[in-house]
């Protein structure tokens, strides 16, 4: 049915934007070296700490997984120094609750979806399976 068709082949040009993508954009928009898609934004989300609450939990530095964060946190609840030591908007009308989710899969270098564009996060071994019990279990 040629429904989609990759941009490269309507016309040449389209690749000429590429260079003024971020990274993460091209590579969202690209599929067998072929370019499908030109993005019309594309947006980080960061993971921020607080440095003073973690040095009074007795710990020397950012967390580096999301093991890590979770130690801080219940070190944080428990020496009582905030009483809510994790915000993460995740309310079901939130538009980004997706976003977030996605940024905590692939932060831990998990995928939602593999090289032919099958799904992968409906497994229980799968990072999504993982950080939804994370959340769950937090």
């Amino acid at each position: 049915m040629n429904w989609i068709v990759p941009l490269d082949d309507v016309h040449s040009s389209f690749k000429d934007y590429t260079k003024e993508f971020a990274p993460y954009a091209l590579q969202a928009m690209t599929l067998n070296n072929k370019l499908y898609g030109l993005p019309y934004y594309s947006d980080l989300l960061i993971y921020m700490y607080n440095a003073d609450n973690v040095q009074k939990a007795r710990f020397s530095g950012s967390p580096q997984s999301w093991d890590e964060v979770k130690q801080q946190a219940l070190a944080i609840k428990e020496k009582v120094i905030a009483e809510f030591p994790i915000n993460i908007p995740l309310k079901k009308d939130d538009p980004w609750s997706i976003e977030i989710f996605y940024s905590m899969v692939y932060g831990q270098g998990g995928r939602m979806f593999d090289d032919k564009a099958e799904p992968v996060f409906n497994t229980s071994a799968s990072e999504a399976e993982q950080t939804l019990q994370w959340i769950h279990d937090g």
